[in-house]
């Protein structure tokens, strides 16, 4: 039955992060696997010298080496730019709110500064309120190695129930208790950076996970600069050497799961149908719900609980070197109206090109990736030119006189993908109680049908991807065994 032509073990649906390096270790262990992609959507855009990539999270721009040091197997990091080796960076990102300017330094020392620089009047508060936060990272640290599980966070397991009794007793209490006495910017800030790190807009976080977002930055380790597409390629292309099988798609026209029978998917315009054992969805879940035949109940059970707020919207820019302000960061996170909703230009992530880094703008010049939150239900759906008006606006505020150095700005890459099943630039919001260290939304979800994107674990961001997919290569093969 598996050596049928159009049947296999496995059949991944996606290229995003968690899908190839689950896809990964299938084939390493001679399992016979399909991953489709979208032949529409296009990781990155390129114009006129500039190379633009979006992104949903500060780590999909820059990561922390213990994050790919999860993967499995060896990635090919030799391109590092700029020659040698990279500097430590000693900023995570910069926050711009209207009365504050926060540079998120990852040296403790540095960053006490900062705070008594910008919270003059609360620096002291502000200092323990970190060290509680360090105080509850160190437990979960100790509690984690004492895990059988290498992979990472979340914990769970019987060995460390009469540890977590303890531990709860500080790890339900809320992040909003902690930061009542604090003023709107520092709150603010924390809020900030909690979002930033992750794709969940939350208001309410458990202090043990604020203490691990916040703390999640060492400043012992390297951070390096991470091009998002050359490290899938890599991957896509470690899959296809290894005997994997990738098939570019416009669209599918049904999925049926039986339990039995396994996995029938009828492609467009593709001809015969494909089948496997096993099948792992890699799209965003709100994109799955009109393909089952059956089985959709599952999905919309679980669509319901974690839904997409905000669509993260990416407007590119070039722009001459000498319109950057002086003390500008590569990546920062801008707020104009602290009371005010994350909408409408309201909310800026931005992502400056290295200086002098021609394979990303030509030199003298900057690419800009500005990214506006745009409400996701279609009926309250700005239009990009209104929301680039906005966003425009905002920026002008940041970037003094920004006409007099403005190449040119350019929406067509999102407006030609947004509507794309694999667009995965959502911040999400959560409609009932979840446990963080379980995650969201269950990688399996039946005996034969598996899914794996930001929803898993969308308060971790980049490492929560890397975790799904360790452990849906991990599910997978325990069933195919």
């Amino acid at each position: 039955m598996r050596r049928q032509e159009n049947f296999y073990d496995v059949i991944i649906l996606g290229s995003g992060l968690g899908g190839l390096i689950a896809a990964n270790q299938l084939i390493q262990e001679r399992r016979n696997v399909l991953l489709i992609k979208e032949k529409r959507f296009h990781p990155s855009y390129t114009r006129e010298g500039y190379r633009f990539t979006p992104f949903s999270n500060a780590f999909e721009k820059w990561i922390p080496t213990h994050f790919l040091q999860k993967i499995p197997f060896q990635l090919d990091r030799s391109g590092k730019r700029g020659g040698g080796e990279r500097p430590k960076q000693e900023v995570s990102f910069q926050i711009i709110l209207p009365q504050a300017r926060i540079d998120l330094y990852r040296d403790r020392s540095l960053l006490r500064r900062e705070w008594k620089r910008e919270f003059p009047l609360e620096w002291k508060k502000v200092e323990v309120f970190y060290q509680e936060t360090d105080r509850i990272y160190d437990l979960l640290t100790q509690l984690k190695q004492r895990e059988s599980s290498p992979v990472s966070f979340p914990i769970r397991s019987s060995r460390s129930i009469k540890e977590w009794l303890f531990f709860n007793s500080f790890s339900i209490k809320r992040l909003e208790h902690w930061l009542s006495p604090f003023s709107p910017e520092f709150k603010t800030s924390v809020q900030l950076q909690m979002l930033f790190k992750g794709n969940l807009y939350k208001s309410h976080f458990p202090l043990s996970l604020a203490s691990y977002l916040l703390k999640s930055d060492d400043p012992e380790e390297t951070i390096e600069r991470f091009d998002f597409e050359k490290i899938t390629q890599q991957m896509l292309g470690r899959f296809v050497q290894s005997g994997g099988r990738v098939e570019a798609i416009d669209g599918i026209d049904k999925i049926n799961v039986k339990r039995r029978k396994g996995i029938s998917i009828s492609l467009k315009g593709q001809g015969p149908m494909v089948h496997s054992r096993l099948l792992a969805l890699n799209v965003p879940m709100h994109q799955c719900l009109n393909l089952f035949e059956n089985k959709g109940k599952i999905i919309s059970k679980w669509a319901e609980k974690i839904r997409p707020l905000y669509a993260v919207i990416p407007y590119f820019l070039g722009i001459r070197e000498t319109g950057i302000p002086v003390g500008m960061k590569n990546l920062l996170i801008s707020l104009q109206h602290l009371d005010g909703s994350y909408e409408d230009g309201n909310l800026l992530l931005l992502s400056l090109s290295d200086l002098k880094d021609e394979s990303e703008a030509p030199l003298g010049r900057r690419a800009l990736t500005v990214q506006a939150f745009m409400p996701f239900k279609p009926s309250e759906r700005t239009t990009f030119r209104s929301l680039q008006n906005e966003v425009m606006n905002h920026l002008k505020q940041l970037f003094p006189f920004l006409e007099n150095h403005l190449e040119f700005i350019d929406r067509t890459w999102a407006e030609n993908h947004l509507d794309c099943w694999s667009y995965p630039f959502f911040a999400y919001e959560v409609n009932s109680p979840f446990d963080w260290r379980k995650g969201v939304v269950p990688i399996e979800l039946t005996k034969n049908l598996f899914f794996v994107g930001k929803e898993n674990f969308p308060y971790l961001g980049l490492e929560g991807e890397i975790i799904g997919g360790l452990v849906l290569g991990r599910k997978m093969l325990n069933h195919l065994n």
